[in-house]
């Protein structure tokens, strides 16, 4: 569930309302900015795409496998923590935390 336009910060709002951001069903807000034309094997999923990804204050992602490659690129201001480990419905007790 992603916190509402009006219990975040200003700073937050500007940003999800510049950028046109929706709210994403996994948490966080959203906007996919740009698709490969090419799609892969299946022919149904581009072989790449950006978005913008904003979690604002007291918002978190949830925990889901990923099965492509990413590229993240924090913008700040606030640290943000990572964890990374496990396949199942939630971090294992070997989960690695990366605070950024």
């Amino acid at each position: 569930m992603s916190v509402s336009l009006t219990d975040m910060s200003s700073y937050a709002r500007s940003v999800v309302e510049q950028l046109g951001l929706e709210p994403h069903p996994e948490g966080g807000w959203y906007v996919r900015d740009w698709q490969s034309p090419i799609n892969d094997q299946s022919g149904r999923r581009p072989l790449s795409s950006l978005i913008y990804f904003l979690l604002a204050e007291g918002d978190a992602s949830a925990w889901h496998k990923v099965d492509a490659d990413e590229i993240w690129l924090w913008h700040g201001p606030a640290p943000v923590t990572i964890e990374m480990a496990g396949s199942g419905e939630a971090p294992d007790e070997t989960a690695v935390r990366t605070v950024v």
